[in-house]
């Protein structure tokens, strides 16, 4: 049913010419010699004489000329593997009837790469089990050019069921291929086409909703493609804007952002981001606004996709906080100076007074002596609390800064375990020490570090006990710890420590829970680390790291 009628009417011919056994001579192999049937058929004489088998040659050679199909015979074993194939394989695929039949592969070269697995397999199929062989594959012309072909072939046997030969025909399918290929074709780019417009109205949809001005531009003057309505009221614009270029339609804006878009465009640059402020006469005050433009690749015209977001309202809101915390920090500042001159003369003079009064008798200084350690000590706490407010400004305003000089910490660390030994009798605190171990520090700050731990030390440690303050070299870093053998710190509390305003024993030994923050804060500005162990035997270990070698000053953000 895959064949034309004439095609069936000529493997007919064929059939009954095999059947009567003669050997004849059928068609030409191109150079005028006659190719013979194949010569493993029984000969048998003919019933109807001479005369009839002329006539049965004459018709099966008209038909297989006349009929748009190469027909072949073909031998299975012993001498060449083609005994026949008909003229049409010339206007097929450009080889000679010669070429084909002095090529006994010929046929397995010429077949697509792509298919020949597939047909070799199935035409050995044919030949081991005699089923018929049909297969429609590509075969490369002599030229080159990619032909589809439509095949069948079977084999022929004798009366006893001795195997003859080999018969077959294929005829040219590629135009209806081509055809089927154009229709699919057609069809992906139908469904192409549907996608693109279902895309596009997406995009509508996305450009009318969404609540920012949205501009598509498109080509050199990047003029207006699409505009959405925000974009239209925000910019008191109509869609007459449609088609006009960006510096026309919204001029202000175009104004700041048209040499970044052009450098978009033209793949310099991925994306532009800019907070923009804007003035025209169309608003009675200044309106800001977020920028952002970008190109959409994959279109041609270098299309770009901008959209603006107000933030007007934002940015008085940051100028209103920036200018509280100025004020915030002016006023610390203030503060501070006013409240530490006070108090820095009243700690000297109790100082001073303290040790006056530990010259003279036991009998004598004994109350007086208590009162003013009080006033030492309760002076010394506000002073401090005082310097951790001001430092906590600094940090969040990115003023904090250290100025690093070649320092001997050993005399620094002793002078603070000196003065906790004469605020704290009720401890005892030893200082482990090299000779000396200098460092590029700030020597100021890192006294605010040893000091604070050392307080915290004593502060956390309410029945008194050991406090072991020790300063050593650990390779190209110096090493400060101070452990104590207090309260400790419970365990679902430990992540926290480092925090601003965080205590852990919830305030109970009071303070601001400033000073462990400050601490890591100027630790980290020296390039080094703070950490705190928890000893098995209670109390706490904090440890402090920071290389040898200076750094550069540098601020912190908080």
């Amino acid at each position: 049913s895959h064949f034309p009628k004439a095609i069936h009417e000529a493997l007919a011919a064929l059939a009954e010419l095999a059947q009567s056994g003669a050997r004849l001579e059928i068609g030409s192999d191109g150079d005028g010699d006659r190719v013979p049937l194949p010569r493993g058929a029984t000969t048998i004489e003919a019933g109807g004489g001479a005369e009839q088998l002329e006539l049965a040659e004459a018709r099966y050679r008209g038909l297989i000329e006349q009929i748009p199909a190469v027909t072949f015979l073909a031998k299975l074993s012993g001498g060449r593997n083609e005994m026949y194939v008909s003229p049409q394989i010339e206007s097929l695929l450009g080889f000679t009837q010669s070429e084909w039949l002095d090529d006994p592969v010929i046929w397995y070269r010429q077949t697509h790469p792509a298919d020949r697995e597939r047909v070799s397999r199935n035409f050995a199929a044919t030949c081991l089990t005699g089923r018929p062989f049909r297969e429609v594959f590509r075969v490369f012309t002599k030229s080159g050019e990619t032909v589809w072909v439509n095949a069948a072939a079977k084999l022929v046997r004798d009366a006893n069921g001795e195997l003859l030969f080999l018969q077959g025909v294929g005829f040219d399918v590629t135009e209806q291929f081509k055809a089927a290929e154009a229709r699919e074709q057609l069809i992906r780019e139908q469904a192409a086409r549907a996608q693109a417009d279902r895309d596009r109205n997406r995009l509508r949809e996305m450009f009318t909703n969404l609540p920012a001005a949205l501009w598509l531009l498109a080509g050199d003057d990047h003029r207006v493609e699409i505009m959405n309505p925000v974009a239209q009221r925000l910019f008191d614009v109509t869609f007459a804007a449609i088609g006009k270029p960006f510096a026309t339609v919204v001029p202000e804006l175009a104004e700041q952002v048209l040499p970044d878009l052009e450098q978009i465009r033209r793949g310099e640059k991925t994306v532009l981001r800019r907070e923009i402020g804007l003035v025209s006469p169309r608003w009675p005050t200044e309106r800001h606004f977020s920028f952002i433009c970008q190109a959409l690749r994959g279109y041609e015209g270098g299309l770009l996709l901008a959209h603006a977001t107000e933030t007007t309202e934002q940015v008085h809101a940051q100028r209103k906080i920036e200018e509280a915390l100025r004020l915030r920090d002016q006023f610390l500042a203030i503060a501070a100076h006013e409240l530490r001159t006070p108090i820095t003369s009243m700690l000297g003079r109790a100082q001073f007074a303290l040790r006056v009064l530990e010259r003279q008798a036991d009998s004598d200084r004994g109350p007086l002596a208590r009162s003013l350690r009080t006033i030492v000590r309760q002076s010394t706490t506000m002073a401090q609390l005082i310097s951790q407010l001001l430092d906590l400004s600094r940090l969040q305003s990115g003023k904090l800064i250290i100025e690093p000089a070649p320092t001997d910490l050993v005399p620094i660390v002793d002078d603070i375990v000196d003065n906790a030994r004469l605020l704290s009798t009720s401890h005892e605190i030893t200082f482990i020490n090299p000779p000396s171990l200098e460092a590029e520090v700030d020597p100021l700050r890192v006294e605010q570090v040893v000091t604070n731990l050392v307080q915290n030390a004593i502060k956390y440690s309410p029945d008194g006990g050991a406090i072991e303050v020790v300063l050593r070299s650990v390779g190209r870093s110096l090493e400060l710890s101070v452990r104590d053998h207090g309260l400790g710190i419970p365990p679902e509390r430990r992540g926290q420590i480092f925090e601003q305003f965080y205590q852990a024993h919830s305030g109970q030994q009071g303070g601001l829970g400033l000073g462990l923050y400050i601490s890591r804060q100027i630790v980290q500005l020296h390039g080094g680390e703070i950490r705190a162990e928890f000893p098995d035997d209670g109390g706490t270990r904090f440890v402090v790291t920071i290389p040898l070698s200076a750094r550069r000053p540098e601020r912190t953000a908080g």
